[in-house]
């Protein structure tokens, strides 16, 4: 359920490629789960932030996408056992983003997520279960007080556990770009100065900011542009 307080997470910001490189998905899969995939009749799992811009995303999209990642690719939940989970969370908890709007959980067979004080399987519409939660992800995402997305933190070493946080991504902050997590300087301006020549430590000592989150950020951007 949408918030006013977090309107600016609902709108427009990212186009299906931009979305895609930040999630480490193929845009074609993205683009999939937004428009649907038209050879097979299968309708879209994300909404878009607009109908008439449906190849805009919002911050909330972006979020579904790196949940949709990890059911996926990292936990092989079949995207039949997403559909269904998804529609039957909409109509079950009234969220029109529940990838992004519930805790979702998994075991890798089925999806969960707690509702009513009780862990329910989502694709099994109803079914109530007790089961692990899928850390590696929910872990990279920091909520407010109403459970709604404030912070997603991107990998910046490919999908691995152990990646720090050094990068966050807000709509509130630069407009959604990655920035070094606590600051405003964006993750672009500090890649077209390495790429410059300036180095790891000349960065960090002009924007008194220790190496290692130069270095994330720096991973972050070449993360981003190998995917491109």
């Amino acid at each position: 359920m949408q918030h006013s307080t977090s309107k600016i997470s609902y709108e427009p910001i990212y186009g299906i490629s931009e979305a895609a490189r930040y999630v480490h998905a193929n845009p074609q899969v993205v683009r999939a789960w937004v428009l649907g995939a038209d050879s097979r009749r299968l309708p879209p799992v994300l909404t878009p932030a607009e109908v008439e811009a449906a190849e805009k995303l919002s911050f909330i999209n972006l979020v579904e996408a790196h949940m949709l990642m990890g059911l996926r690719y990292t936990h092989r939940i079949s995207m039949p056992k997403i559909r269904t989970a998804v529609e039957w969370l909409k109509k079950e908890t009234g969220n029109e983003h529940p990838l992004a709007e519930c805790q979702i959980e998994t075991d890798g067979v089925s999806i969960f997520v707690r509702h009513l004080g009780k862990m329910i399987s989502a694709n099994e519409k109803g079914q109530v279960y007790i089961q692990s939660v899928i850390e590696q992800f929910l872990r990279r995402i920091e909520r407010d007080e109403n459970g709604l997305p404030m912070f997603f933190y991107p990998f910046t070493r490919g999908i691995a556990e152990d990646c720090p946080k050094g990068v966050a991504i807000s709509p509130a902050v630069c407009h959604g770009r990655p920035v070094i997590r606590g600051t405003r300087i964006a993750t672009r301006e500090l890649i077209d100065r390495f790429h410059a020549g300036d180095g790891v430590n000349v960065l960090a000592g002009d924007y008194d900011l220790a190496p290692e989150l130069i270095e994330e950020a720096i991973r972050c951007e070449l993360e981003v542009r190998k995917a491109a």
